[in-house]
């Protein structure tokens, strides 16, 4: 069966905002639960301009299956609370990994929906890791997946996934979105993830929350820590202002999406620039 996301708003825009207003309760901006009544074909193998809602492309020049966004759609078992448009920026990031026994960590467990889409995703073969404050959690993450209880910014405890857990390939940050927390674990898992790791925070709208230490320009939030990243993904420029740091030398790309913030690393060689012109 093919899908395609039909907005229930009357003023048309792009298909990530109708999207996302078509996930919302009226007048309220806050997520509800999606129907499938609002949904009928579409989101893969549809051909044209029309072809799907939130199929773009992987960064291969090949469509995005919609896959994770059917799965959401169809999801009857542990509770999954996800934006709209989330899904293929995940495919964009994650698809490179499938098949290859990745090894994923989520923070933030939640009601355990997100790592069975992970296993469904990612397939056996995949080490699912989950790291949740709340001890109930466990009982929601699934047999085939292991589960951390602590907080997110606790190093010791950080320490422990990565000792057990030495090549870490993708981290999901959707855990207690407070600022300092935020920041805490970027700071000590990045460095050490794989060397083409990709790791991912969501809901950054939440640094514009003054409830999770948040605002506008606030200094101390996450926003800021990620436009301090982009000066130091440019260090090389900067005539010795800035330091060639070994996230400088780590990092391959920084994507800031609405409510996502996407760093994938790679080692970095020596920036050069050529000339190409006609033969004189």
């Amino acid at each position: 069966m093919q899908w395609t996301m039909i907005s229930l708003i009357g003023r048309m825009g792009s298909p990530h905002e109708n999207a996302r207003r078509a996930s919302q309760r009226p007048g309220t901006g806050k997520p509800t639960r999606l129907s499938r009544s609002v949904v009928q074909k579409g989101l893969a193998g549809s051909e044209g301009p029309e072809a799907g809602a939130f199929a773009s492309d992987t960064g291969k020049g090949e469509p995005m299956s919609g896959e994770l966004h059917r799965y959401f759609l169809n999801n009857g078992e542990r509770r999954l609370h996800k934006w709209v448009h989330y899904f293929d920026i995940y495919e964009r990031y994650f698809d490179q990994f499938r098949g290859r026994a990745p090894t994923i960590l989520e923070i933030g467990i939640f009601g355990g929906g997100s790592l069975a889409m992970w296993r469904d995703y990612f397939g056996a073969d995949a080490t699912i890791l989950g790291l949740d404050i709340k001890p109930e959690t466990e009982k929601v993450a699934g047999a085939a997946n292991r589960v951390y209880i602590g907080s997110q910014d606790d190093p010791a405890l950080l320490d422990r996934v990565l000792a057990e857990n030495p090549s870490i390939d993708i981290v999901i940050d959707d855990g207690s979105h407070v600022m300092r927390h935020m920041i805490a674990t970027f700071e000590h898992l990045y460095p050490r993830i794989s060397p083409n790791g990709v790791y991912l925070v969501e809901d950054t709208h939440t640094c514009y929350m003054s409830k999770f230490d948040g605002g506008l320009r606030r200094e101390g939030s996450w926003m800021e820590f990620v436009k301090d990243r982009l000066d130091d993904l440019h260090a090389t420029y900067t005539n010795g202002e800035l330091k060639v740091s070994a996230f400088t030398r780590s990092t391959k790309s920084i994507s800031i999406y609405d409510s996502i913030a996407v760093f994938e690393k790679a080692p970095q060689g020596k920036r050069q620039a050529f000339i190409t012109e006609a033969m004189s």
